[in-house]
């Protein structure tokens, strides 16, 4: 008589897989009647959760809760590099097209306005020099361009200034229209939006103006 053939059974029968441990370990629930729960629970238990937030291990728990929460923000804060309005990298752009070696710039303080952005910033001259400046630039909403860089104000004489200053505010020069349109036909508004500039803002420090 022949011998009688067992059925194998698959190789992976009882092994234990990912998914099946996953399966096991989280509930069948959907996040959502997992919420309707807890919100339930809380309700039914409502008069012993208030008598027991009104003790003073519920005060002391609440207490340090906050306590802790503060000091967890504030690791964040303190990790995570404050960040400028767009208003700021586009005044930073325009800067860099004017000043003959944009690489040696360096912000040391910038001070942001609703539409208006104030730099101050330190770069190396064509002879070498280190140079401590200002610029303020003011923006304003069109209704098609969109955002466009309305006016500039630097701190010196330049070759894209009046020589006069402003009357009435000291030792400040207005940079000529002519820069200011060219700035914004040349469309740098707008690939400054799409490309997102580095908005970093400076840590901050003493100024020496």
């Amino acid at each position: 008589m022949g011998k009688k053939k067992t059925q194998k059974k698959p190789a992976n029968s009882n092994k234990f897989s990912f998914k099946k441990i996953i399966q096991k370990i989280l509930p069948k629930r959907s996040p959502k009647q997992i919420i309707q729960e807890k919100i339930k629970w809380v309700k039914d238990n409502w008069p012993e959760i208030k008598e027991w937030a009104s003790s003073t291990e519920g005060i002391v728990v609440g207490a340090l809760s906050v306590i802790v929460l503060f000091v967890i923000v504030s690791i964040v804060q303190s990790c995570t590099p404050r960040k400028g309005t767009i208003l700021y990298g586009m005044c930073g752009a325009f800067l860099e097209q004017q000043v003959p070696y944009p690489e040696t710039i360096q912000h040391s303080h910038v001070e942001q306005y609703r539409k208006a952005v104030r730099i101050y910033y330190t770069h190396t001259d064509s002879f070498g020099q280190y140079m401590m400046r200002k610029i303020e630039c003011a923006f304003v909403q069109d209704p098609e361009k969109g955002v466009q860089l309305e006016s500039v104000i630097l701190d010196h004489i330049d070759h894209i200034t009046h020589n006069k200053p402003i009357v009435g505010k000291g030792k400040l020069y207005q940079v000529r229209q002519e820069y200011v349109d060219k700035f914004n036909e040349s469309k740098s508004p707008s690939a400054i939006l799409l490309n997102e500039p580095n908005i970093i803002l400076p840590e901050p420090k003493d100024l020496g103006f």
